[in-house]
C-alpha cells in the first residue's frame, strides 16, 4: 500500500509564513503589563502638538488591561482598514496626498497602557527635598500612553492627568443638580464621578492625516471632543518666566544657550476693503495688490546676558521713578474713552484673550519681560507692549514652545559632567538637576491647567 507525502513548502514559502505569523503575533501583543516593567514612553526631546481633551466617557467599566487590549485592537483594525466612516485613508500608500505615511510602512503593533507620571518625567531618581515632593506628589497620576510603531516609523500620543494635588483624573465633568430648568424638584439622580477620567491634555507626535483619525477615533469611542491648544503671548511668556525662577539663568553647562524669542505682528482687517464700485476712476488700489509688511522679528539674547536683563528688571521694579508702563496700564490712565481704547485693543489683539498685553499689570509678574521692553524700546524704538505685537515662539535651554507646538528637553544631570572643583560651585546652584526637573514639573502642570480650563490670567 503506497502512501503519498505532501508537497513540502519551499524555505521561502516557510519563511514568509513565519515572518507573517510573527508579525500577526506582536501586532496583537497589546501591553498587559505594569508600568514598572515596561519603559516609559518617549517625553523628552519630542515635539509634540498640543491638544484639549474633554472628560472621557468610560461607562460602567474601567480602563483596565483587557479593555485597554480591546480598545487597542479597535484602533488597530481602524488603521488598517481602507475606509474610516466612508472617508479613504490612504495611509502607507505611496500615491496618497502625504507620502511620510507611504514611506513608513506597514503597521506592525498598536500599544496602549498606563504609565506613571513620575516615571514618564523622571523623578524621584535623583536627591533633592523639592524632586521628593514633586515624586510623592505624582505617586498616584497615572497618563495614558499610545503607541503606533510602523516598520520604519514610530508616532506617539500622551493623554496626561492634572497634576495638582486637590484634583482628581476620574471627576464628573459639569455638576447636576436635582433641580430642572424653572427650578422644580426632579429625581434625576447625580451620575458616577468613576464614569469619567479627566485627562486634559493631549501631547500628538505624529503625521496631520494620522492625528484627524486618532482624533476622531478618541471623539467616537470615549464621546468626548478634541481641539487644538492654542499658546499665546501670556502662556509662552509664564512658561519662560517661570523657569526662571525655578532653574535659574546658568553661565555654564547644558542649559547655557541664547534664547530666542520670535515677536509677530497682528494687524486686523479694513473695513474699507469692499470692492471698487463700477464707474470709478479706478484710482484705488486693489487690497489683494498690497503687499504685507513685517511678519515677524527674531530677538536673539546670549546666555552670558540674559542675567544682566534680571537684574534690571529687578531694578526697576523697586525703584518707583520708571516712567515706562504697558499700552493697557496707558489706556487706563484716560478715563474718558476707556471703552473706546478697550475695544480698539481687543480689535489689535485679534479678540483673543491670551493677546492684547491686557494682563500685563504687574510688572513683578513679569519682570524679564518688562526689563525686554526697556531694552527695546531704548534702543528699537519699538513698544513691546503694544496690542498688536505678540510672542509666536521662545526657544531656551530647557523647552521650546511656539503656538500649539510644546518641546522639552531632557534635564541634563551636571553632576555627571566634568567640571573643576573651582567651577563646581558655581555651575551646581540653582541650575542642578533638582531645579531643571522642578522646572518641567511646573511646566507641564501649567500646561494641563490651561487644557483643563483652570487657567486664571495673573
Amino acid at each position: 500500500m503506497s502512501s503519498r507525502r505532501r508537497p513540502q513548502q519551499s524555505p521561502r514559502r516557510q519563511s514568509s509564513v513565519s515572518a507573517l505569523s510573527q508579525r500577526t503575533r506582536s501586532s496583537l501583543a497589546l501591553s498587559q503589563t505594569s508600568s514598572d516593567d515596561v519603559p516609559a514612553a518617549p517625553f523628552y526631546n519630542t515635539t509634540f502638538s498640543a491638544h484639549r481633551l474633554s472628560p472621557l466617557h468610560l461607562g460602567p467599566d474601567d480602563l483596565n488591561p483587557r479593555r485597554l487590549q480591546t480598545v487597542a485592537q479597535r484602533l488597530r483594525d481602524t488603521l488598517v482598514g481602507d475606509v474610516v466612516r466612508g472617508v479613504e485613508v490612504g495611509l502607507g500608500r505611496d500615491d496618497g496626498d502625504d507620502p511620510v505615511m507611504g514611506r513608513a510602512g506597514a503597521l506592525e503593533a498598536v500599544e496602549l497602557r498606563w504609565v506613571r507620571m513620575a516615571t514618564l518625567l523622571d523623578l524621584g531618581s535623583s536627591e533633592g527635598d523639592k524632586e521628593e515632593d514633586d515624586g510623592q506628589l505624582l505617586r498616584n497620576k497615572n497618563a495614558l500612553s499610545l503607541s503606533l510603531r510602523y516598520e520604519a516609523a514610530s508616532c506617539t500620543a500622551l493623554l496626561l492627568p492634572p497634576l495638582d494635588d486637590d484634583t482628581d483624573q476620574q471627576q464628573q465633568p459639569a455638576a447636576q443638580t436635582d433641580s430642572d430648568f424653572w427650578g422644580h424638584k426632579t429625581d434625576a439622580k447625580v451620575p458616577d464621578k468613576s464614569r469619567f477620567l479627566h485627562l486634559p491634555l493631549l501631547l500628538l507626535r505624529m503625521p496631520a492625516p494620522l492625528k484627524s483619525i486618532i482624533a476622531e477615533f478618541l471623539s467616537v469611542t470615549f464621546d468626548c471632543r478634541v481641539s487644538p491648544l492654542r499658546l499665546g503671548t501670556r502662556s509662552i511668556l509664564r512658561a519662560w518666566e517661570s523657569w526662571i525662577k525655578s532653574a535659574g539663568l546658568p553661565t555654564r553647562g547644558p542649559l547655557a544657550k541664547d534664547v530666542v524669542l520670535t515677536l509677530g505682528f497682528y494687524i486686523p482687517p479694513s473695513s474699507s476693503s469692499a470692492p471698487i464700485a463700477q464707474g470709478g476712476d479706478g484710482d484705488e488700489e486693489d487690497p489683494e495688490s498690497q503687499k504685507p509688511g513685517l511678519k515677524s522679528v527674531d530677538i536673539f539674547i546670549p546666555a552670558p546676558e540674559l542675567r544682566r536683563f534680571v537684574d534690571a528688571a529687578a531694578a526697576t521694579s523697586s525703584s518707583s521713578s520708571s516712567s515706562f508702563k504697558p499700552a493697557a496700564a496707558q489706556s487706563r490712565q484716560d478715563e474718558d474713552d476707556h471703552d473706546e481704547k478697550k475695544r480698539t485693543t481687543q480689535l489689535l489683539a485679534g479678540l483673543l484673550n491670551e493677546e492684547g498685553w491686557s494682563w500685563n499689570n504687574r510688572a513683578n509678574h513679569h519682570p524679564f519681560t518688562h526689563a525686554l521692553a526697556l531694552y527695546l524700546d531704548a534702543h528699537l524704538g519699538m513698544n513691546l507692549f503694544h496690542p498688536g505685537v505678540r510672542i509666536t515662539k521662545i526657544a531656551c535651554g530647557g523647552f521650546v514652545i511656539a503656538d500649539g507646538k510644546v518641546k522639552v528637553f531632557a534635564p541634563a544631570d551636571l553632576r555627571q559632567q566634568q567640571v573643576s572643583s573651582a567651577e563646581e560651585e558655581s555651575v551646581l546652584g540653582s541650575e542642578s538637576l533638582v531645579g531643571q526637573r522642578r522646572a518641567v514639573f511646573e511646566l507641564l502642570r501649567d500646561l494641563v491647567r490651561k487644557a483643563a480650563g483652570r487657567d486664571h490670567l495673573a
